[in-house]
C-alpha cells in the first residue's frame, strides 16, 4: 500500500480536528500520484477534491495491498508493516498540532527514494519525500 500524509516541521498532522492546510497544487499532485488507481480517503479529505471517480471514501486504511491511501486525520503508524511506499508532504512551517505522525519510515526499514521541493498555491515551498520498502521473496 502507498500512504500519503501532510505534516508540518514538528510532524503535526491536524490541529483542532482540522487539516493544517489546503493546497490546490498539492491535490493535483496527489491525484497524479495515484496514477489511475483507486485513491482512498476519508469523507473529510474527499470534500476538498471534488468529483473524481478514482476516489473511494473510507473510514480507515484500505485492505487492498495495491491501494493508495491519503490520510489527514489518522496516523498511519499501525499500518507500517503493510506500507510499501510512504509519501510525505512537508509544509515547512510549524502549526499548532494535536495529531502527530509517529510512523518513522527509516525505523520501519524504508529507504528515501526521492526528495523534491515545489511551489504550492498556499505555501511557497512544499517538500515531497518518497520512501520505499524493498520486499524480497
Amino acid at each position: 500500500m502507498t500512504v500519503i500524509v501532510c505534516i508540518d516541521t514538528g510532524r503535526g498532522m491536524t490541529f483542532f480536528g482540522r487539516r493544517q492546510s489546503t493546497d490546490s497544487v498539492l491535490r493535483k499532485r496527489i491525484a497524479s500520484l495515484a496514477r489511475g488507481k483507486k485513491l482512498y480517503m476519508s469523507a473529510y479529505s474527499a470534500s476538498q477534491f471534488g468529483a473524481d471517480e478514482n476516489i473511494v471514501v473510507c473510514d480507515g486504511a484500505p485492505t487492498d495491498e495495491d491501494a493508495v491511501w491519503f490520510t489527514e486525520c489518522s496516523d498511519p503508524a499501525p499500518y507500517a508493516d503493510e506500507t510499501d511506499e510512504l509519501v510525505i508532504y512537508r509544509w515547512n512551517r510549524t502549526y499548532p498540532r494535536e495529531l502527530k505522525l509517529t510512523f518513522d519510515p527509516y525505523e520501519s526499514g524504508m529507504t528515501l527514494y526521492s526528495i523534491t521541493d515545489f511551489e504550492g498555491s498556499s505555501h511557497p515551498r512544499i517538500t515531497e519525500e518518497i520512501w520505499r520498502r524493498e520486499r524480497r521473496g
